[in-house]
C-alpha cells in the first residue's frame, strides 16, 4: 500500500511540475503584434482597439503591426507613427496584462501557446492580437 501512495504521489509532483513549467512565460524583451480581425458581416469588421485600422474601404481595411518593448517595470507601446511608454501591471496567477496607452486603459487575458516565442493577447471584447518575440 505504501509503494503505491507512493508511486502517485511521485506522479501528482510529475504533472504539477509539468502544468507549472507550461504556465510560465516572460514578457521581457521586444514583441510583435499581429492583430487579428473577425469579419462580422459583408461591410464590418472587429479589431481590437489597440490596432489602427486604414479606414478608406471595407475592402481594405488592413490592421497595423503594433510592437510592445516589456521593461522591468515599464512598456514602450508603438501603434503606426505613435509611441508610449507607461507603466504596465502583470497578474501571472491570473494571466492577465494591463496597461494605458493614448489615455486608454487596455486589459488583456495572455493565453500562452506551446511555443514561447509566440502569446496570444486577447481583450474585453475578445479581440485577438497575436504577439511573436522578436
Amino acid at each position: 500500500m505504501t509503494k503505491t501512495m507512493k508511486l502517485l504521489g511521485f506522479i501528482f509532483c510529475l504533472v504539477f511540475i509539468s502544468q507549472s513549467a507550461f504556465c510560465q512565460f516572460d514578457l521581457k524583451g521586444k514583441w510583435k503584434g499581429l492583430c487579428l480581425t473577425e469579419k462580422l458581416d459583408s461591410t464590418k469588421f472587429k479589431t481590437c482597439s489597440l490596432c489602427e485600422y486604414n479606414k478608406k474601404t471595407a475592402a481594405t481595411e488592413k490592421p497595423s503591426e503594433i510592437e510592445l518593448d516589456f521593461y522591468l517595470e515599464d512598456v514602450t507601446v508603438k501603434v503606426g507613427d505613435y509611441t508610449s511608454i507607461k507603466d504596465f501591471e502583470l497578474n501571472k496567477n491570473q494571466n492577465t496584462l494591463e496597461f494605458y496607452f493614448s489615455e486608454h486603459l487596455y486589459k488583456f487575458k495572455i493565453l500562452l501557446t506551446e511555443d514561447s516565442r509566440f502569446l496570444v493577447l486577447k481583450d474585453e471584447d475578445q479581440s485577438i492580437i497575436l504577439l511573436y518575440k522578436k
